[in-house]
């Protein structure tokens, strides 16, 4: 074995010339162009026939403002789908998910048993849903 380089196919780096090589050569003779980031061979700009280069001044995105009628809306519709449900579900999912209280508090506050309390909110959530 000797010192010069090594021929393609010879080492890992050489193998990985050898198949890159032609990927570079498409990808310039696509593109005119003969530049690629770091010599891998992946030229600057479109790759392809119908991509452009990104722009980020033209790129959109939803302001948090857009959105304010959309969560009005399905905020009313939660509330009315709440309020449809039977008394015992109903109470369970606003004590336990609307206002957050524990198991206990919930209880003692509706006289339901803790098990009743996860039944009722168990079948609640599988109506709303």
């Amino acid at each position: 074995m000797s010192s010069s380089s090594p021929e393609p196919g010879d080492t890992f780096a050489g193998n990985c010339e050898s198949l890159a090589k032609p990927r570079y050569q498409n990808v310039t003779n696509r593109n005119g162009s003969e530049e690629g980031p770091e010599g891998f061979g992946a030229a600057s700009g479109p790759s392809g026939p119908h991509e452009a280069p990104f722009d980020p001044d033209r790129e959109t995105f939803a302001m948090p403002e857009a959105n304010l009628v959309e969560k009005a809306s399905n905020a009313r519709a939660r509330h009315e789908a709440i309020e449809e449900l039977p008394p015992g579900r109903r109470d369970a999912i606003r004590m336990l998910e609307l206002e957050e209280r524990s198991l206990k508090e919930a209880s003692t506050a509706s006289g339901m048993s803790i098990a009743a309390l996860k039944v009722a909110t168990h079948r609640a959530m599988k109506n709303l849903r």
